[in-house]
């Protein structure tokens, strides 16, 4: 099979980028173009636009920056607009962010659903797909098959052929994940492809946590810390390499390395901003998942509360080597559905956080009446790869349970003793009077944790 072309008048290919591609990209647009042959040999196939339609804001029923899905109206809606025009469909929408352009495992598995229904309301007709970002796009053409795409040898327009990045995997999800479904069934992995997890701290926890969420396939991860790496690092942080600028690389760019090079599918947002900060707590809420790797008692208060007031499921993950090394471990909490919190396991000093959560001046208050705590001194405590490997394993897999609904129900509360070799689960219940529990728990706005923000 030869060559297979769009054809675009200039007005058109300028009316589409403005729309798919505005200055301020929010949420993510859609459209489609109707295309007819115009002509066809043995070297190439030409299908020139004839109608364009973008998509308005009711015509989809999810719409954020990094997902959609259209109404069933619309749907159906463009199906009729191509029977009646005798064209073929070529749908569009565009990604944020300097990566050049290609179909992620999302966009693929809705190719999965929707173009067989296509292909067969339209008797057999191709079927097109572009994807859009500021600096070039990729396509796909269903030709012969609606579960075989091929690539789209290029865009012409006002007679100049624009060429495509061709990045975007052919493969419906291929064999990647196979044996993830072997696992947990196709829907499972369907449920990961479209989940956004946001990770706060992204360190010796954290770069386990992410390797494994992109090996998983996850559609979406969030990455927030406000630190760069340094020398003592080297120990224990996934992807560090020996050669990497150190200080000089923050940690949401290692963590970002790391899963483009690990599942280059996954779309990543770094925000190298402290957890107090708008973009932080903006991008936390707009997630559903969330997970804490964190060594800050404050901050760890502080998402406690966001997630509660926000109903996020939170895994709050904690490594630790006490006593000289004569116990070590660690401990995941699963923060839910309101059956518990960290404050209801126990599992967050109060106190610490309080003088974590200080202004400067009441710190220097505080030290002037009481002292310098010992845990404030600065020096860290130990802390080494597999520790933080095991704790970080046990998470991610109380997350897999959860988010691809697999039957057995998740722990709420485990604890890793490593010096006896033994997890237990820790049977806690709820506070009934417990603040975040049941005071604040799904309340939103109402809550106010934007407080932390002000102070």
């Amino acid at each position: 099979m030869g060559q297979v072309l769009l054809d675009l008048p200039s007005d058109v290919y300028e009316e589409v980028r403005g729309h798919l591609l505005p200055k301020d990209l929010g949420l993510e647009p859609a459209g489609f173009l109707f295309v007819t042959p115009r002509f066809r040999d043995d070297d190439v196939q030409m299908f020139k636009c004839v109608e364009w339609y973008p998509v308005p804001p009711d015509g989809f029923l999810e719409h954020t920056g990094y997902h959609l899905e259209l109404t069933d109206e619309t749907r159906a809606k463009v199906i009729k607009r191509a029977h009646d025009l005798g064209a073929s469909i070529v749908e569009l929408h565009s990604h944020s962010g300097p990566r050049p352009a290609a179909f992620s495992f999302t966009d693929r598995r809705g190719f999965r659903e929707f173009v067989p229904h296509v292909w067969w309301r339209l008797k057999g007709k191709p079927y097109f797909a572009l994807v859009l970002t500021q600096t070039s796009f990729d396509g796909l053409a269903w030709m012969v098959d609606p579960r075989a795409p091929q690539y789209l040898d290029g865009v012409v327009v006002g007679g100049t052929t624009l060429q495509p990045t061709q990045l975007s995997r052919l493969a419906m999800g291929g064999e990647r994940y196979d044996r993830n479904v072997r696992f947990f069934g196709q829907r499972g992995q369907d449920q990961l492809a479209v989940a956004s997890v946001a990770v706060v701290g992204i360190g010796g926890l954290g770069t386990h946590v992410v390797q494994q969420l992109a090996l998983l396939g996850v559609g979406r991860l969030v990455l927030i810390d406000p630190e760069e790496v340094d020398d003592t690092n080297r120990n224990r942080y996934v992807g560090l390499r020996h050669d990497d600028p150190v200080p000089g690389m923050p940690k949401v760019t290692l963590g970002r390395r790391l899963i483009n090079e690990t599942n280059p599918e996954v779309e990543v947002t770094p925000i190298a901003e402290s957890l107090r900060s708008q973009a932080a707590f903006d991008a936390i809420v707009g997630c559903d998942y969330v997970f804490g790797c964190l060594d800050n008692e404050g901050a760890r208060l502080i998402l406690n509360e966001l997630c509660s007031a926000y109903a996020k499921p939170y895994f709050d993950l904690a490594s630790d080597i006490l006593d000289e090394g004569s116990r070590y471990g660690g401990r995941v909490c699963v923060v839910r559905d309101g059956t518990g919190c960290l404050s209801c396991y126990d599992e967050l000093d109060t106190e610490a956080a309080r003088r974590d959560l200080m202004s400067d001046a009441q710190r220097r208050d505080h030290e002037a009446i009481y002292g310098v705590p010992v845990g404030a001194l600065g020096e860290m405590g130990p802390s080494v790869v597999s520790i933080n490997g095991v704790v970080a394993s046990l998470g991610v897999t109380e997350f897999m349970r959860i988010a691809t609904g697999m039957p057995r129900q998740a722990t709420n509360h485990l604890r890793y003793r490593g010096e006896r070799g033994i997890v237990n689960v820790v049977a806690d219940d709820p506070n009934p009077d417990c603040y975040y529990c049941s005071g604040i728990r799904g309340k939103g706005d109402d809550v106010d944790v934007g407080r932390y923000l002000k102070a």
